[in-house]
């Protein structure tokens, strides 16, 4: 979407970028002042939907001083999260300086129940240094586009004549040479989307257990016959971690951002997990919604996160192909965890759903997720939920949690540790006190 309204040019022709319409409120008093509405996932589509809470948007043409106040009037009922003190993301960019940080400068932030759901209001004062070239950004929450991720993949890239770069051994029939501990990181294609986006499968590890033999193929997965494939590890069990099922939950990229900067880095804790095992990490399985700007479906308004019990490898390629890799470690007796990351716009904090086992295997799923809080100050263990009924609990639109990834490929393969962590888009409930560490004394 790209509308010219006088001085004024509001845009969302980007990837990830949503905004339908907007139009000028013209009525004394209200220079500046426009009324806007986010496009449906899929809009304009037999495949519409009524989730509408996702916008991201730009508009040039406002000068130094000028307040701008914007109404999206067809917002979902996000009400909790605004009661909360939330407020929408805003950048500005001045040509031909690099672009700020995202930050919360908005005021006047409030919400109005109506037919819809909830109009949002908020407003931004220009700054000095704001000219008619400059842009301001607003979004629903912190983005996180394909792009992001190409650049945090290009930083590590980047490090190959350090030492600490990432081995990228390719030679068939050598060994590789580097020392035991040194990184071993490889980029591969799972699948393609109904778009033709990548389904990225990263792997992460040490070089200890790294055999010369790469991974085996596996029937419709890992389509580009050029491409080589991840090595095979000896003694070391197989972690999955995926995220962005659902587009608009921005907050699980930031969570796996950080988690792969840290497998990634120097640190003791990120030696030793390497040591001991090997990441699959899945950065989108919904590409498609990402870069159209939904919120939480696929192009044909599926919610993808409903379809594990049998997703179909034409209509649900993604998680068609995350299915058939879980079962495929499994049956090789190398999987010890999967985890799926969310955001959450209700409950507050970072907080693990996980599935209600018996006897010691359920001692062990809650114990993880204890252990966790012990190390980290932001999960919330007393807000996490193991209970039979939130495995098969059903959503505003009517669709249980069986079919959910965490529920669904535990009832494939009985794997204990197999979660959801969610993460609220604003704010913890709580904060841990944590001991200190080992490393740290």
């Amino acid at each position: 979407m790209r509308t010219v309204l006088g001085d004024f040019c509001f845009f969302s022709d980007f990837p990830s970028g949503n905004l339908h319409s907007i139009e000028p409120i013209k009525s004394e008093g209200s220079e500046h002042e426009f009324r806007g509405r986010i496009a449906r996932d899929c809009e304009g589509t037999e495949h519409a939907t009524e989730n509408r809470s996702w916008f991201y948007f730009g508009v040039t043409g406002a000068a130094a001083g000028h307040t701008l106040t914007i109404h999206l009037e067809n917002m979902n009922n996000q009400s909790r999260l605004y009661s909360q003190g939330y407020e929408p993301l805003v950048r500005t960019h001045h040509p031909p300086h690099a672009a700020g940080a995202w930050g919360r400068a908005c005021t006047h932030v409030h919400t109005t129940p109506n037919s819809t759901g909830l109009s949002l209001t908020f407003s931004f004062t220009c700054t000095p240094h704001h000219t008619p070239a400059s842009i301001v950004y607003f979004a629903f929450a912190y983005p996180y586009t394909l792009e992001d991720w190409e650049g945090l993949m290009a930083k590590w890239d980047s490090l190959h004549s350090s030492s600490h770069s990432p081995c990228k051994q390719r030679d068939e029939k050598v060994a590789c040479s580097c020392p035991p501990d040194a990184v071993y990181m490889h980029r591969d294609v799972l699948t393609h989307s109904l778009d033709g986006n990548a389904i990225e499968l990263l792997t992460i590890s040490a070089v200890s257990g790294m055999q010369v033999a790469r991974g085996e193929s596996i029937a419709g997965l890992f389509p580009d016959p050029g491409r080589t494939r991840a090595h095979n590890f000896d003694g070391k069990k197989v972690v999955v971690v995926s995220s962005r099922v659902h587009p608009g939950e921005t907050p699980a990229s930031h969570i796996l951002h950080g988690l792969v900067e840290h497998l990634l880095g120097p640190s003791p804790a990120a030696v030793a997990a390497r040591r001991h095992f090997v990441f699959k990490i899945i950065p989108f399985l919904n590409p498609d919604g990402v870069v159209r700007g939904h919120y939480r479906a696929d192009t044909r308004g599926v919610n993808l996160n409903r379809t594990y019990t049998a997703p179909d490898a034409t209509a649900h390629p993604s998680t068609h192909a995350l299915r058939t890799l879980i079962a495929r470690l499994q049956s090789r007796g190398g999987l010890f965890m999967y985890i799926d990351l969310h955001g959450h716009a209700n409950k507050k904090g970072c907080f693990f759903y996980g599935n209600s086992l018996s006897g010691p295997a359920h001692t062990d799923n809650v114990l993880f997720a204890k252990l966790a809080a012990m190390n980290c100050p932001t999960i919330d263990f007393e807000g996490s939920n193991f209970s039979a009924k939130n495995m098969v609990s059903k959503d505003k639109r009517g669709q249980s949690k069986d079919g959910s990834a965490r529920v669904a490929l535990y009832h494939l393969t009985g794997l204990t540790h197999c979660y959801t962590i969610e993460s609220n888009y604003h704010s913890a409930r709580k904060l841990n006190v944590l001991s200190p560490c080992a490393a740290d004394t």
